[in-house]
């Protein structure tokens, strides 16, 4: 298990990714310590988006607000409701939302990796050797969650996954919002992979849109004097 972690980290360091910074800041993304107030979500508010599905069960609380503790990633996805709702998403769409971004992100790559990666050969501008990289990197990250312990499940999630890419590779990224009809269409992008999906990425800026900054959010968060 250690020899496949220590794999892993290799890859990301010769990568140019910011492991030691992200090491330092781990425990504040996995450690629920900060309260729901640091949202501007009311407990009332909180309560009802939990009693819809709105929330992941993962969530640490015992009904009321003074004992709601939040990490990074919850924080995130309440801010993401919060947005979400203030532009008129309907709950629905909120949940639907939710349970593709909460969903273990090896649990979608693992079964279809090879049609991943020819996605990747005909959908993107990655080169062929960068590629192969990805679908060792699958591999291996399979490997090393098979004895994952359950109460980490959250932080490979899509949505970990994401928040965790943007601060290791230090780069910025968004949620965005799309509408066609009555029909929300929820997609994300990072500013150091947009050239690689230029093609799927411009034509969504494009077209009206709602775009969430989620680096700003990881910001807000950290900048926050509870999190210190």
């Amino acid at each position: 298990m250690n020899d496949v972690l220590n794999k892993i980290e290799a890859r990301l360091r010769e990568s140019g990714n910011l492991m030691e910074q992200f090491e330092k800041i781990y425990p504040k993304i996995t450690e629920c310590f900060m309260p729901l107030s640091i949202t501007g979500v009311s407990a009332r508010t909180y309560l009802h988006w939990k009693s819809k599905g709105l929330i992941p069960d993962s969530q640490i609380n015992e009904g009321q607000r003074e004992w709601v503790r939040l990490n990074l990633i919850d924080y995130v996805w309440i801010k993401i409701i919060q947005v979400m709702r203030d532009f008129g998403v309907p709950l629905e769409t909120i949940k639907e939302t939710k349970e593709l971004l909460f969903e273990n992100i090896l649990n979608v790559l693992v079964p279809d990796k090879d049609d991943y990666l020819t996605f990747l050969k005909t959908e993107s501008e990655k080169d062929p050797e960068e590629i192969e990289s990805i679908g060792e990197l699958i591999d291996l990250l399979s490997e090393a969650m098979e004895n994952n312990p359950e109460e980490f499940d959250v932080h490979t999630t899509i949505i970990g996954s994401m928040i965790s890419d943007l601060l290791i590779k230090n780069d910025r990224g968004s949620v965005i919002i799309t509408k066609t009809g009555k029909e929300f269409d929820v997609s994300f992008f990072s500013y150091k992979t947009l050239d690689d999906f230029k093609n799927l990425v411009l034509p969504l800026l494009e077209s009206p849109h709602i775009q969430i900054p989620i680096r700003k959010l990881i910001e807000d968060f950290f900048d926050d004097p509870k999190s210190d």
